[in-house]
């Protein structure tokens, strides 16, 4: 598999991650603000820059501007291990 179709599938599980967590929370009674959801949405991006520096330089965040990609395997698991961490909240 590719870096890019990689790259596609964290993003695509992060978004589903995202969005399954804001339906929980919604459906087990939370209130109906978009606060609750900006911190959500903050946190996965806080998360997801951490990871994905030049796409965050890109966004405008230019603290990650003197940061590059790590493709290194322990940075991949850490990835993979927040996100996991992100479907069980």
């Amino acid at each position: 598999m590719t870096r890019r179709a990689v790259a596609y599938a964290l993003t695509f599980v992060a978004m589903v991650c995202v969005t399954m967590t804001f339906d929980r929370n919604m459906r087990a009674g939370s209130p109906k603000n978009p606060t609750e959801f900006n911190r959500l949405v903050d946190n996965y991006f806080d998360f997801y820059f951490q990871f994905h520096p030049k796409e965050a330089t890109a966004a405008g965040f230019h603290q990650y501007d003197a940061k590059m990609e790590d493709y290194s395997r322990a940075s991949r698991d850490g990835e993979i291990s927040n996100l996991r961490t992100c479907l069980r909240v």
